[in-house]
């Protein structure tokens, strides 16, 4: 369950660590959402959440403010 906003790394083909940020639009199918990454081109919003190996996946908790 990936939301818009979260953070996801993953495991490059050639080892190296990779991290993307989840955007709120999706695939041309609509299935996945796309990610927001700069893998050495510029950075780009493109279908590559399963591309390689996901090593985590972390979202931004805000906890309830005390009443």
């Amino acid at each position: 369950d990936y939301r818009a906003g979260d953070f996801v790394s993953w495991r490059l083909d050639d080892g190296l660590l990779h991290i993307g940020i989840v955007a709120a639009q999706r695939s041309a199918d609509g299935q996945r959402p796309l990610i927001i990454h700069n893998i050495g081109a510029g950075v780009r919003a493109e279908d590559v959440l399963f591309a390689w190996p996901i090593r985590g996946h972390y979202r931004w908790f805000q906890p309830a403010a005390s009443p």
